[in-house]
């Protein structure tokens, strides 16, 4: 697991740097609580470098101050990219006009769902649904 600690750009670069570790080795703390083994976490701060806004509005100052969590397989055996599933041959075969799923000017890549490298969004539940 890879906990990043990232701040807002108000004070000095060092200062942010220490503390966006701050903020990743706080978050490491609670997974170490929760049972997750030490060895099995890294963390990193990135200060006030790949900020999500750079007005100097609240709102966008506490967007900036975060910490991302990026769980991944690491080894070489994690090295590969899985096989693509096989369709039993009695289904029907399907295939995809790309022209009618993208908008003009896209491209196959930006239509494809993100990577295990790439941050996905994840709408929360509204209540009563």
């Amino acid at each position: 697991m890879l906990i990043q600690g990232y701040t807002d750009q108000q004070g000095s670069a060092s200062y942010n740097m220490q503390l966006g570790m701050k903020r990743a080795e706080t978050a490491k703390a609670e997974l170490l609580n929760a049972g997750i083994a030490e060895h099995r976490i890294k963390t990193v701060s990135l200060g006030e470098e790949a900020v999500l806004c750079v007005d100097t509005s609240d709102v966008c100052r506490h967007m900036n101050r975060r910490v991302h969590l990026e769980v991944r397989k690491i080894g070489q055996e994690h090295m590969v990219l899985p096989s693509a599933p096989t369709t039993p041959s009695n289904s029907p075969k399907t295939t995809i006009d790309s022209s009618s799923t993208m908008g003009e000017g896209s491209t196959m890549e930006e239509s494809l769902a993100p990577s295990w490298s790439e941050p996905a969004l994840i709408p929360k539940p509204t209540k009563g649904r």
